[in-house]
């Protein structure tokens, strides 16, 4: 048997901050430093202020005026985590169907934690 010496690997948490880091330049690409700002500025509205109608608007606006940015397709699935029924599966199937290649700051990828988020919600209303 053979031992390789050890070299440091990159963790799976460290693997998706950096594709959530590198999506997020991809937006420093696309949109001017005014349009980020405003992108955030919208996204931020829902941190502060959960569950309000204000924020609700903000991220429909948010959804609305930028299509591709990265934090839309997290204000979906914050939409879909702010809605019942049937108008949160449609958020979450929205999210991953055209938005799984986003990412929260933390390395979290849209489509899979909604995914998961889809999986819980089906559960509770008894479908498997």
């Amino acid at each position: 048997m053979v031992f390789k010496p050890y070299s440091p690997a990159i963790n799976t948490s460290d693997k998706q901050q950096i594709r959530a880091r590198e999506r997020m330049q991809r937006d420093a690409r696309t949109f001017s430093a005014q349009e980020l700002q405003e992108i955030e500025s919208l996204y931020q509205v829902a941190n502060q202020k959960w569950q309000s109608p204000e924020a609700r608007d903000s991220l429909k606006t948010l959804v609305e005026k930028y299509k591709k940015a990265n934090r839309t397709g997290c204000a979906i699935l914050y939409l879909g985590q702010m809605s019942p029924g049937q108008e949160q599966i449609a958020y979450f199937k929205q999210a991953i169907a055209d938005h799984s290649d986003c990412f929260y700051g933390d390395g979290v990828q849209v489509g899979a934690f909604a995914r998961f988020l889809l999986g819980q919600t089906y559960l509770k209303s008894g479908k498997s």
